[in-house]
């Protein structure tokens, strides 16, 4: 009996110093449950699964496992191998918390889509003034022509008035001489309305213009304020506390499955690198979040662990 419980003994310790030897060699296992890890002894990889998820995130349980089924393809196509699998009973949960942050995170995106329709409002308010600026070029030139030329109509015919009044004045010339005095008046009188026209047209554009730039100013100043409120922060959509993930605001799909696997990484024992488009970056900003792949910076990281 004594054999027996000194053997069971060695194998409790032996198990215990296997478990703390694949602890130094894989971190990620410390995470997982002792059951499991007895179990499938062989087994490195992660286990997870979602647990407490606030109802107004609008995710259903089969959003949550495609999301964390892409995430862990971020890391295996990274590495090469897998690294994490979803196990509904893990002991390692993710949990997606409603707070201020998703608030702040939804106002952020409405004042996106707004500023973003102003800015696109403004470009096509901005391109119909340009167009108008060149018409009205395009008159101004026709109208300097015009004075030129009519100018130029008046020389002639004063020259010609005066030769025929020092002349004998040839009574044949004189309705000449009327008809071409009528045609040029009728040239000038057009001329001023084309100028009043012009001149016109030319204030209501300006007018377009101070509406436009009073536009432009509320806008940048909209801006400012937007990116004073909602300036860049170290990773504070989730965090890892040892125990279990906790996620408190995404922007949209692509930002929730990068931040998955951003504390994911975590759990597998990395902290944060300094490559701007990393994952392991503490900012999400810089990242191709729609077609990411690991930087070298994220693989190094995971070896150097």
């Amino acid at each position: 009996m004594r054999s027996f419980l000194r053997f069971v003994g060695i194998v409790i310790i032996l198990v215990g110093l296997g478990l703390l030897w694949q602890n130094h060699l894989y971190p990620q296992l410390a995470h997982n449950a002792f059951a499991d890890r007895l179990l499938h002894p062989l087994d490195t990889r992660l286990r997870y699964r979602f647990a407490q998820v606030d109802p107004r995130f609008d995710l259903t349980s089969d959003d949550l496992k495609q999301l964390g089924l892409e995430a862990e393809a971020i890391w295996e196509q990274g590495l090469g191998r897998d690294v994490l699998v979803y196990d509904p009973k893990a002991r390692l949960t993710i949990n997606l918390i409603y707070d201020q942050r998703q608030a702040d995170s939804n106002e952020r995106k409405y004042l996106q889509d707004q500023l973003g329709g102003e800015h696109e409002q403004h470009n096509q308010q901005v391109q119909s003034i340009e167009a108008v600026k060149r018409s009205l070029q395009s008159e101004q030139r026709l109208i300097e022509a015009e004075q030129a030329d009519l100018q130029h109509a008046i020389e002639r015919y004063e020259d010609q008035l005066q030769q025929w009044q020092n002349s004998d004045r040839n009574p044949s010339l004189a309705q000449q001489m009327d008809d071409e005095q009528r045609v040029l008046r009728d040239r000038q009188a057009q001329l001023r309305d084309a100028i009043a026209r012009y001149n016109e047209a030319q204030s209501a554009l300006n007018a377009r213009i101070a509406s436009s730039n009073s536009q432009a100013n509320a806008f940048n100043a909209s801006v400012r304020q937007y990116r004073q409120k909602f300036a860049p922060v170290q990773f504070d959509k989730g965090q890892f506390d040892g125990r279990k993930i906790d996620i408190f605001e995404f922007e949209h799909r692509d930002d929730l499955r990068l931040t998955i696997a951003h504390e994911l990484g975590h759990a597998l024992g990395m902290k944060h690198n300094n490559d701007p488009e990393a994952l392991m970056y503490p900012l999400l900003d810089a990242q191709n979040m729609a077609q990411f792949r690991l930087r070298a910076a994220d693989v190094d990281l995971f070896l150097k662990r």
